[in-house]
């Protein structure tokens, strides 16, 4: 065989008609090069012999973790752009064409590459209208409801910090999680802020010990009691699913809202409380006014005679000793006391 003069690559013509030949050639001892059995199914022929798609296989070094799987997945993103960039300037390539990589792992920690971004996302689309309808109910008190948005932050920054100690780790079940804790969080400090500010109290201090005295078993009781008892039940699963991401997470959630609302949301609202509404104090004098003058005017009314030491006296019709004429002998003589 004479060596072959210049480049080795055959032609677009050969290509087209060798190409099928060698997809559909089993592998045997002649020609154990048949592709058959290795890419019969990895290119994909239109009617006319002109390839529609294709895949290749890669490697990668070996990986151990999520972190692992999660950076192996974005850096072959990365090359697979880089092939298509280079690809698509070819003169005669579709526009379209792309080259994009696939694994079995790909479906699991695709999710990964974008949870911290859409998580942020997510939270901000829950706390956005929590904060408007927080206001509304609080008669339109934006200081009652940024506080109360602060509390609800604050109670989600905390959870995500404990789960990092308690190994549980940041996916699509965890920030479903945190999307709840937001409406849970909301029951823990609504409540506390509420009674803040309808407290007349004259201090800052006077009214937050005065809604904590209030509303705190309230909250106790009513919402962190009631939580409880489910999340212990969970507990008792055995699948690592719920153990994790649905005791663990909620427990954290729980505790840390009640801390949040009994001790923390307090301390802040002392400091940096909104001031008496006007109105409540202005209502107050007058109840105050009005049943001061009620009081006054039962004082002024006289009272009634009082029958304790009344004494009846009856007399007889018949005088049982008649004397002679005179004013004093016609009064009878047998009176009778009841």
């Amino acid at each position: 065989m004479r060596p072959t003069a210049g480049s080795v690559r055959p032609s677009v013509e050969q290509f087209h008609k060798y190409l099928p030949w060698f997809l559909n050639d089993e592998p045997n001892i002649k020609c154990p090069k048949g592709g058959l059995a290795a890419y019969s199914t990895s290119v994909n022929l239109g009617p006319d012999g002109q390839v529609l798609a294709s895949r290749f296989m890669a490697y990668h070094k070996p990986l151990k973790n999520s972190q692992d799987y999660t950076e192996a997945l974005r850096a072959a993103r990365a090359l697979a752009a880089n092939i298509t960039a280079d690809l698509r300037k070819v003169p005669g390539t579709d526009p379209d064409f792309e080259v994009f990589p696939y694994t079995i792992t790909s479906v699991f920690y695709e999710q990964y590459l974008t949870v911290i971004p859409e998580g942020l996302f997510m939270l901000t689309i829950c706390l956005v209208p929590t904060f408007a309808v927080c206001c509304f109910l609080l008669g339109m008190d934006i200081c009652s409801g940024l506080l109360n948005l602060f509390s609800i932050i604050m109670i989600l920054v905390d959870t995500v910090g404990f789960m990092t100690l308690w190994d549980i780790s940041y996916n699509a079940v965890s920030l479903i999680n945190l999307v709840t804790a937001v409406g849970i969080s909301v029951e823990f400090v609504s409540h506390i802020t509420r009674s803040f500010a309808i407290s007349t109290k004259p201090t800052r201090l006077e009214r937050a010990k005065e809604a904590t005295i209030s509303m705190g078993s309230a909250v106790f009781a009513g919402v962190a009691m009631t939580n409880l008892p489910g999340i212990l039940v969970l507990g008792l699963a055995k699948a690592q699913l719920i153990q994790t991401f649905f005791f663990r997470l909620n427990l954290l959630i729980t505790a840390l809202g009640l801390l949040h609302g009994l001790v923390f949301l307090p301390v802040i609202l002392s400091y940096l409380g909104p001031d008496v509404n006007p109105a409540l104090v202005q209502q107050q004098e007058l109840e105050e006014e009005a049943a001061a003058a009620k009081a006054a005017s039962r004082s002024k009314r006289p009272a009634p005679p009082s029958t304790a030491n009344t004494v009846c006296v009856s007399y007889g019709f018949e005088h049982p000793a008649k004397s002679g004429g005179g004013l004093g002998s016609s009064w009878p003589h047998n009176r009778q006391k009841l």
